[in-house]
């Protein structure tokens, strides 16, 4: 989320000076979402946090923008709404986005699941793939090898939900589509299954996934690219989305 932050770039200057310092007609008094960056600094047996930055949203914006403000600035920003549907509301999903770590090295076999078919490609030591277990296509190793490899580096757009409650919010149900990868029985992974599951559609498109992290359900948004190369490779019938 820091990442974020630090890249977000202001559409526009709405204001330059906010005479009347109250920022009202912004919802930026206080604000309908606020967030404070502090440090700390040692000095002998004291621990002072020090304020880095300070900044308020408001969502009185319109034309698919909100509203933005430093605390020590009296300028007022546009920022698309999509960069603010995109910031944290609870405390867990600050969080790394990285969902996981592998290498293609690393996998012994992808299982794919969808209303009651299962199809397995398997990864030998030597790295070919070899279809398995009702695949029935040709395998292009070249396709394969760079979506492992983007997999092993899953990154979530965006964290937002988790629990056991998540599911029918999210439109998980028995028939979603499953994807699993093994990893060889090899430190530091041995033997892991790493398994997302999807579901619906987010508002700006994106599928929703779910996996497991902290012994915890938690859904997320999937990276639009890599979604469209399991839908083509794999020949899952996921829900079709937009770009």
């Amino acid at each position: 989320w820091l990442g974020l932050l630090s890249r977000l770039e202001a559409n526009e200057f709405v204001q330059d000076v906010v005479s009347d310092f109250t920022f009202t007609k912004f919802g930026l008094e206080p604000g309908q979402r606020q967030f404070t960056l502090r440090t700390t600094v040692t000095n002998g047996a004291t621990v002072t946090n020090v304020l880095i930055a300070r900044l308020a949203f408001g969502t009185n914006g319109t034309e698919g923008r909100a509203y933005a403000r430093r605390f020590d600035e009296d300028s007022v920003y546009g920022i698309s709404a999509r960069d603010f549907m995109h910031l944290p509301v609870a405390a867990w999903q600050f969080r790394d986005h990285r969902v996981w770590n592998f290498t293609t090295n690393q996998i012994s076999r992808i299982t794919v699941r969808q209303g009651g078919a299962t199809r397995n490609a398997v990864r030998q030591p030597t790295g070919e793939w070899i279809g398995a277990g009702g695949w029935a296509r040709e395998i292009n190793p070249f396709a394969m090898e760079e979506i492992t490899r983007a997999l092993g580096e899953l990154t979530a757009t965006m964290w937002l939900g988790r629990g056991e409650n998540v599911r029918e919010r999210f439109g998980f149900g028995a028939d979603t589509a499953q994807f699993e990868v093994e990893l060889r029985a090899e430190p530091p992974q041995a033997g892991q299954k790493l398994l997302i599951e999807f579901g619906g559609k987010s508002p700006i498109g994106l599928p929703y996934a779910l996996t497991t992290l902290d012994g915890q359900p938690v859904v997320f948004e999937f990276p639009w690219v890599l979604y469209a190369d399991l839908q083509r490779y794999f020949e899952l019938a996921l829900p079709r989305v937009r770009q």
